[in-house]
């Protein structure tokens, strides 16, 4: 282990490392030392463009969430956003940042530099979900009228303009979306993985994956022609990206559920577990996991795995009480 920086708060986003710095949503670390650089009280989200680091932020003046931009060297605020609820993790492209509000029905595009609303588009059910920016089309997961029940829903945007494309309703509680190759990828809670054109919304194949104890709780990832995804029976999966047609399932055996994304690099696969652990798959897409890289490696006990990033042949890992890394 190269070093590990201890917080007493939960750290539920992926860190984002950025010139020789780890972000995380509780501030900014060295990512050669582990050493503070500058802290603040953020959370569910965090991401660094162009200067900038955006989380939520509670607001000590009046005690509400705020969505704040505050400069990377220093950790000052430059701008913040009173929101009814908390924002998710931004998209950001051509200077506008794509965000969903908590309690709000709405997509919001912000000015990156200034945080004006450029527009909000308003969407018949709660999206909470990051959202995802492909050409000039935002995609995004609405969850139903409440966390508990009704129509989800998948929803494009016209990332110019605000304007709803198209939107297509899923079964189960849905992922965020990936989008590649013309298409977007969203699972669900039901253990469905659904294919939509990217363009028009119309549904190109959906697989039903059979998991006797929940589903597809993360977004899946898409590389070499196929999806990769975890699901809460213990299995990671891979689809043909083009037919749904499902290319192998490996059992990751007694490391727990899978409620984390993915990371692929150097022909492995990179997953965290419910029960702690760490591990490494040398793969292929087509012939399934060819091998172990090692073996699984305990992150601190009562931990939540809460992302995994790559970093020059550093694993970074986001945990519920603890930030770590290890080399790879």
């Amino acid at each position: 282990m190269l070093w590990r920086s201890y917080n007493e708060a939960t750290l539920y986003a992926s860190p984002v490392v950025e010139n020789n710095v780890v972000y995380t949503t509780k501030g900014a670390v060295s990512a050669i030392t582990g050493k503070q650089i500058w802290t603040i009280n953020g959370y569910k989200c965090c991401a660094v463009e162009d200067g900038y680091y955006y989380t939520n932020y509670n607001d000590p003046s009046d005690d509400t969430c705020h969505f704040a931009a505050l400069d990377v060297n220093t950790g000052k605020i430059l701008w913040q956003k009173k929101l009814n609820g908390q924002a998710s993790s931004p998209a950001i492209a051509d200077g506008k940042l794509f965000i969903t509000d908590l309690y709000s029905p709405s997509v919001l595009a912000l000015d990156a530099y200034t945080g004006d609303t450029i527009w909000e588009s308003e969407t018949t059910v709660e999206v909470y979900l990051p959202p995802v920016v492909w050409g000039d089309f935002v995609y995004v997961s609405g969850l139903g009228e409440s966390f508990l029940y009704g129509t989800r829903s998948v929803y494009c945007i016209e990332a110019s303009s605000g304007r709803t494309v198209w939107n297509q309703t899923v079964e189960g509680f849905p992922t965020a979306p990936a989008v590649a190759y013309g298409c977007v990828y969203v699972g669900t809670g039901e253990g469905y993985m659904y294919a939509f054109d990217a363009l028009t919304g119309a549904k190109k194949w959906v697989c039903g994956v059979v998991c006797s104890d929940g589903g597809i709780e993360f977004s899946p990832v898409v590389a070499s022609g196929a999806i990769f995804f975890g699901a809460s029976d213990g299995h990671l999966y891979a689809l043909n990206a083009t037919s749904g047609v499902e290319l192998w399932r490996y059992e990751i055996g007694r490391l727990g559920s899978l409620y984390a994304s993915l990371a692929i690099a150097n022909g492995c696969i990179y997953i965290g577990s419910c029960s702690s652990k760490l591990m490494a798959l040398g793969f292929s897409s087509e012939e399934g996991v060819s091998s172990v890289a090692g073996s699984p490696v305990d992150v601190p006990s009562k931990a939540e795995l809460a992302g995994l990033f790559l970093s020059a042949g550093t694993i970074l890992i986001g945990l519920g009480s603890f930030g770590s890394s290890k080399t790879g």
